[in-house]
Formats: C-alpha cells, structure tokens, sequence
C-alpha cells in the first residue's frame, strides 16, 4: 500500500469513534445476521488484519446466501484497495436481480427501490471505471 493511503487512514482516524465502537462489537449480537435473506458477498483480502478466517464459517452458516471471495491482493478495505474485483463479485446479484423483459423484448419496470438503487450503482460504477 503506498505510504499516502497509510497518512491519510492515520490522519482520519478519530480515537473517540474507535472506542465507542469497539464497544458496540462487544455488545454485538451476530445472530441477528441470521435475518439477512438475501444473497451476501463479502470481498476482502488474504492480509486482513480484522476479520478471523474462522468469520467466514461463522457468516456461512448464519446466512443462507453467503459467499466469500478473498483477494491475495487487498486487506479488510477491499472495496477501497479493489473496487474492481468488488464490483466483478456483486455483478452477478445485480444481474439475477434484473427485471425480465416485457412480451415485446423490453425490461419490465422494477418495482423495488432498493432494485432500481442497486442497478443504479452498479452502472455509475461500470462507466467510471
């Protein structure tokens, strides 16, 4: 990683923040992960340095749609260290999640805002970059 990112991450690092949200993951409850219903990819590099590799089983069998990819080249920031290979995973939800085409061949209008939101992003992202 180039030593700018590191400055900037040290400079924008708030150690009030941080203590209060280490204590929230104290009190956390990873069952309620057991709620998620829809698919789950997480991206995340084989040097991060905060989730566990015994994480992935814990997400696996609580969430019925999980799937990990591991990046040799990123850490726990993936979707900042490699947005592309963020974008090439969640690529294939969007477009399960696509609405079928009409009787005359063209898209049916979605209905769901968090669809339409998602098809959104993932279309700004494919044209940046």
């Amino acid at each position: 990683m180039h030593r700018s990112v590191i400055a900037a991450f040290a400079a924008e690092l708030r150690p009030r923040a941080f203590v209060r949200a280490a204590a929230a993951a104290r009190a956390y409850d990873i069952e309620t992960w057991r709620r998620v219903t829809c698919p789950v990819v997480a991206v995340r590099g084989s040097s991060d340095v905060f989730a566990a590799a015994a994480d992935t089983a814990g997400f696996a069998s609580r969430v019925g749609g999980y799937r990990e990819v591991r990046r040799d080249d990123a850490g726990h920031f993936a979707h900042i260290e490699r947005p592309d290979a963020v974008l090439a995973a969640m690529s294939p939800l969007a477009a399960a999640s696509a609405p079928e085409p009409d009787d005359h061949g063209g898209p049916q209008p979605d209905r769901s805002p968090a669809i339409r939101s998602s098809h959104a992003r993932v279309a700004r992202a494919r044209s940046a970059g």
